[in-house]
C-alpha cells in the first residue's frame, strides 16, 4: 500500500464493481509467492508463455502466445486506457486478465510494447514488489532508465522472477529491441539481480520459462520441462526471417504434448491468445485460435511517435 498506493486503488475499485472481497484479488497478484513460501518450493503447473522477438530489415516483431490455465479462457479482455489524474495523463494498452491489474501479459505505451514470460525461480523474496504490480508499474514508465528502476530497486527490486521482452520505440527510427530477465536474489538484497541483451539487426530471440543469461537458480519443476520441449522444438524449426515464419513458431502444435501452440485435451495449460506486435505496420493484433490458422480478432493501432 505504500509503495504503489494507485495501484492498491485500482485493485479496490476492481474488488467493488466484481463484488469480490478486495483480498481475494490481492492474494491473486501474489502469484507463486505465497506457495513458495508455504509450500517451500515453487509450486508453478507449468503455466508459462512463448515469446519470439524478430529483428530484421522491414521484419520487426514480437510474437507471443499468452499460456494459462484453461478456465481463464473467455475471462480476458484489452483494455485502453487515458489515466488523467496524472500529468501529462497515463496512456496504455494491454492484454488483460479478469481480476489482475494490466500489464501481467502484454501491453504497450507511447514510449514502448512487451510481452512477459514469468519465470520459476527457486528462491522468492519476501517484502518485494509482486511481479504483477511492478508489471502494471512499467504501463507508466517512459524510459528504460525508468523500467529498470521500477524491475532492480525499487522497493528492493520484484519478489518473482520473469522475462520482458520489449521493443523502444525511438523517433523517425526503428525501435530498440531488448530482452530483460530479472529475479529476486537469495540471500536477500535490497535490489533484484538484472539482466538485458540487445536484440541487434538480424538477431532474433525465442523466449520461454527459464533464464537464458540471468544466472539464477530455478525450481525444477514442471515449468522448467515445458520451456525445454519448447525450446528443443523451435530448435526444429526453420530461422524466422519474417512475420510468418513468427507466426508458424507461435502456431506450432506437432509434438505429443508441451507444445509451443498448446491445446492439449489432458494438459490443464493452454495457450488463449496469441499476438503480433509489427512495428513496421504499427499494428498489435490478436488472435484466440491457432494464427497459422486463423485470422486476428482485433488490429489495433500502435502509438505513433513520442
Amino acid at each position: 500500500r505504500s509503495s504503489y498506493p494507485q495501484y492498491i486503488r485500482e485493485l479496490q475499485g476492481i474488488a467493488d464493481g466484481a463484488v469480490i472481497p478486495f483480498y481475494k484479488l490481492f492474494l491473486l497478484h501474489l502469484d507463486d509467492i505465497l506457495p513458495n513460501v508455504l509450500e517451500g518450493y515453487n509450486t508453478n503447473d507449468g503455466q508459462g508463455c512463448s515469446s519470439v522477438v524478430l529483428n530484421r530489415h522491414n521484419q520487426i516483431i514480437i510474437g507471443h502466445n499468452e499460456d494459462a490455465f484453461k478456465e481463464i479462457l473467455n475471462n480476458v479482455f484489452i483494455m485502453q486506457a487515458c489515466i488523467t489524474e496524472v500529468e501529462p495523463p497515463e496512456m496504455f494498452t494491454a492484454f488483460c486478465y479478469a481480476g489482475l491489474l494490466p500489464g501481467y501479459a502484454m501491453g504497450y505505451n507511447p514510449y514502448f510494447a512487451f510481452s512477459i514470460n514469468i519465470i520459476g525461480a527457486k528462491y522468492l523474496a519476501s517484502g518485494k514488489i509482486p511481479r504483477c504490480f511492478a508489471t502494471r508499474a512499467m504501463l507508466a514508465a517512459d524510459s528504460l532508465e525508468r523500467i529498470e528502476y521500477i524491475l532492480r530497486y525499487f522497493n528492493g527490486g520484484v519478489a518473482d522472477a520473469m522475462s520482458i521482452n520489449l521493443a523502444l520505440f525511438q523517433k523517425n527510427s526503428n525501435p530498440l529491441m531488448y530482452n530483460i530477465e530479472v529475479s529476486p536474489v537469495y540471500p536477500p538484497s535490497n535490489e533484484a539481480s538484472y539482466s538485458i541483451i540487445c536484440i541487434e539487426m538480424g538477431e532474433h530471440l525465442f523466449h520461454c520459462n527459464r533464464f537464458l543469461h540471468l544466472k539464477m537458480v530455478e525450481e525444477d519443476g514442471k515449468l522448467i520441462k515445458s520451456s525445454e520441449n519448447r525450446h528443443k522444438t523451435k530448435e526444429g524449426l526453420p530461422k524466422p526471417a519474417c512475420k510468418e515464419d513468427v507466426i508458424n513458431i507461435l502456431g506450432d502444435n506437432s509434438q505429443k504434448c508441451l507444445n509451443i501452440f498448446r491445446n492439449e485435451s489432458d494438459e490443464p495449460i493452454m495457450t488463449i491468445a496469441s499476438a503480433i506486435f509489427n512495428f513496421i505496420d504499427k499494428t498489435w493484433s490478436v488472435y484466440v485460435d491457432n494464427p497459422k490458422r486463423s485470422d486476428a480478432i482485433a488490429v489495433l493501432p500502435l502509438y505513433d511517435g513520442r
